[in-house]
C-alpha cells in the first residue's frame, strides 16, 4: 500500500531562473598498443581540447596486488581483478591543448601485467569539472555481466568495459554499440573490448551483459556526465522546471522552490531507484513542503515531471 505524505503549499516570491541544456556525447574514436612492461598508446587521432579520455587496460596479473601506474594528469575510476589472475585498469583524462604523442601506462613495484592490451577511448560533450557520475566492476569466472549502477544526471553516456583472458571477440549487450574489440598480438589472445548507449533519464542502468568465448574475466561500468550549456534567463511567465530543495540534510519537512504552469508531480526515489513519493504540486504556486520524515535515513533523489517535460535531479539526505 502506498503510503501518504503531507504536503503543504503557500505563496512566495516571483523570481527568473537559469535555463540549462545538454548537448549529447559523442564518441570521437580510439588508439590502442598492447605487450610489454610499459604500454605505450598512441594519443588518438582528432582529440581536442576538453574531451575526455577513457584508458582501458587489461593483462595477465603477476603479483598478489593490482599495480599500473598512469601518466600525469590521468585519474584512476577503477581497478578490477578475477580469480583467473585477469587484472584491468580504468582511467580519464581531460584533454588539454598541448597533449604527447603517447601515454605511458608503467607496472608498479612488485606486481605487473603481462600480455597487456591497452585502448584509449575519447568523448565529447562530457562535463569537463565532474566527467564520472557513476562507475562499478565486477569480476567473473563465466559471463560477462557488469554491476548495475545509479546516475543522478539526465542523458549520460553509459560505457561498459570488458576484458578477458584467452578469448575471442565480444557480442555487446543488448542497446548497446560497439567502439572497439581489440586482441593482444601474443598467444594468450587477451582481448577487451568497450560499448557505448546514451541513458535518457538518471536512475538505475540495470547490468550489462555481453557475450564472448573466453573464461575470466572482468567488467567495468562507467556514466559519463554530459556538459551543461547556459542559454538565458528564463522569464517568470515562460515554462521552467527548473527547482531548489533545502534544508540538506534534513530530517522532517523538505521545501521546495519551484516555477510551473500546469500540472506537476515531486517525485522522490532511493538508491535503487524504487519510488518513495509521488505528489501533486499545485501550479498556481511556487511553494511546498513535503514531509519526508517517514523515509529511512540515507541519500534519496528527487525531481519535479509534467506531462511533457522534467526538471534535473536533486539529491538530498535524511536522517534521524
Amino acid at each position: 500500500m502506498r503510503k501518504i505524505f503531507t504536503i503543504l503549499l503557500f505563496s512566495g516570491l516571483c523570481f527568473c531562473l537559469l535555463n540549462t541544456t545538454a548537448q549529447p556525447i559523442t564518441v570521437q574514436g580510439h588508439s590502442s598498443a598492447d605487450e610489454g612492461s610499459t604500454i605505450n598508446i598512441p594519443k588518438p587521432a582528432g582529440l581536442q581540447k576538453n574531451d575526455i579520455m577513457l584508458a582501458h587496460i587489461s593483462g595477465r596479473l603477476s603479483g598478489s596486488v593490482s599495480g599500473l601506474i598512469p601518466p600525469s594528469g590521468w585519474t584512476k575510476i577503477k581497478s578490477i581483478i578475477d580469480a583467473g589472475s585477469v587484472g584491468s585498469h580504468i582511467f580519464y583524462k581531460v584533454a588539454t591543448a598541448s597533449e604527447p604523442t603517447s601515454y605511458s601506462f608503467s607496472d608498479s613495484g612488485s606486481t605487473s601485467l603481462t600480455d597487456k592490451v591497452g585502448v584509449i577511448s575519447v568523448y565529447r560533450g562530457v562535463d569537463t569539472l565532474i566527467p564520472i557520475n557513476a562507475s562499478g566492476g565486477a569480476a567473473y569466472s563465466s559471463g560477462f555481466i557488469t554491476p548495475s549502477i545509479i546516475t543522478t544526471a539526465d542523458s549520460c553516456m553509459i560505457v561498459t568495459l570488458f576484458g578477458q583472458r584467452q578469448g575471442s571477440s565480444y557480442t555487446p549487450p543488448s542497446g548497446m554499440t560497439e567502439n572497439y574489440d581489440t586482441t593482444a598480438g601474443s598467444s594468450s589472445n587477451e582481448t577487451i573490448c568497450g560499448d557505448y548507449v546514451i541513458q535518457p533519464l538518471a536512475g538505475v542502468t540495470g547490468q550489462k551483459t555481453a557475450t564472448g568465448g573466453g573464461n575470466y574475466g572482468t567488467a567495468g561500468i562507467v556514466a559519463l556526465k554530459p556538459a551543461s550549456h547556459a542559454v538565458g534567463i528564463k522569464n517568470i511567465n515562460e515554462q521552467s522546471l527548473s527547482f531548489r530543495i533545502y534544508p540538506n540534510p534534513v530530517s522532517l519537512f523538505l521545501n521546495l522552490t519551484f516555477n510551473i504552469t500546469g500540472e506537476a508531480y515531486f517525485i522522490v526515489t532511493n538508491i535503487l531507484g524504487q519510488e518513495m513519493i509521488n505528489i501533486t504540486l499545485n501550479s498556481y504556486k511556487n511553494n511546498a513542503s513535503v514531509n519526508v520524515s517517514e523515509l529511512p535515513a540515507g541519500m534519496y533523489f528527487c525531481r519535479i515531471q509534467t506531462a511533457n517535460s522534467k526538471s534535473e535531479i536533486r539529491k538530498f539526505n535524511v536522517f534521524k
